[in-house]
């Protein structure tokens, strides 16, 4: 099986950092101007980010590969984020419920995608037909709470992450 420039690790090198989050920057500002990934090009994506074409292939395969890499990364970042959700105990959400605060980790999970809502926003909504955004109406506003539910107690998370959930 081939290696695709983007399999090979990371490197720590600030310029790659900054290319490749320039590059990610401004996948996500031509999805969102042509509202449709299928009609990004490289070419596009490139004078966004103000690189050339050869040096965005010297990290990335094609436009699918930049999006790949993006959601390895958010799930890798996600990961130990949802694992510590969904280790919560009903003992400690009940003291949150009494005490009126957040599901705890709910508020790491939720500042997560504000961090990151300029480029996940975007690409979710193209790359992922049940996410139309990642605002209010979105699935993934349920992610702390549907944690929680697995905890055992809908009400209880209902009450205690109310303030990060709209009506």
């Amino acid at each position: 099986m081939s290696q695709t420039v983007s399999d090979v690790p990371q490197a720590t090198d600030r310029r790659t950092r900054r290319t490749r989050l320039a590059l990610r920057d401004a996948l996500a500002e031509e999805i969102a101007a042509t509202g449709d990934l299928s009609r990004v090009t490289v070419t596009a994506v490139t004078s966004r980010a103000g690189v050339t074409r050869r040096t965005f292939y010297s990290h990335y395969k094609d436009i699918p590969d930049l999006v790949n890499c993006i959601e390895k990364e958010t799930v890798t970042e996600l990961r130990p984020l949802v694992a510590q959700l969904s280790q919560v105990h009903l003992d400690e959400l009940a003291d949150a419920i009494n005490h009126q605060e957040p599901c705890p980790g709910s508020q790491e999970i939720l500042s997560y995608f504000k961090e990151r809502g300029s480029y996940l926003r975007p690409t979710a909504s193209t790359c992922a037909p049940w996410a139309p955004s990642l605002t209010t109406t979105s699935p993934l506003r349920y992610l702390p709470r549907s944690a929680c539910f697995s905890a055992g107690s809908r009400a209880a998370c209902a009450r205690a992450c109310a303030p990060w959930h709209a009506s």
